[in-house]
């Protein structure tokens, strides 16, 4: 997707012994390029995140996170498209190594095109 528009970002992080506590700000208003094939010529939208994460051990963890993404996108035609979506995530932390950790993720999605129940087995390879 192409953007010739402004993008703005704030993330705030807070530290404290096991806990990690966060948030982030998105706010996104573009024309989007017609090579993006999605329908849509504008799309002004608004996100935002707040995480807590709790250290139990020294190599688990565990992450709960909301997730909000509110605004609309103009198609083609002129109509409008409204984008409300919130999402609930609950999150499971194993570090396998120095640089492989296993991540176990549950995550309930309302809003948009439909409700969902997601769950994921993430494998992250840091280097």
């Amino acid at each position: 997707m192409h953007f010739d528009g402004d993008t703005y970002n704030l993330h705030l992080t807070y530290v404290d012994g096991p806990w990690v506590i966060g948030g982030e700000y998105v706010n996104a208003e573009a024309p989007l390029s017609k090579l993006t094939g999605a329908g849509f010529k504008k799309i002004d939208v608004s996100a935002f995140s707040l995480f807590a994460n709790y250290s139990y051990s020294e190599k688990n963890s565990v992450t709960v996170r909301f997730s909000d993404i509110g605004g609309d996108a103009v198609e083609d035609n002129d109509a409008k498209t409204d984008i409300d979506v919130k999402k609930y995530t609950f999150a499971h932390n194993s570090a396998l190594s120095d640089d492989l950790a296993l991540i176990l993720e549950y995550s309930v999605q309302d809003g948009y095109t439909n409700n969902s129940d997601i769950f994921a087995v993430e494998l992250l390879y840091a280097f």
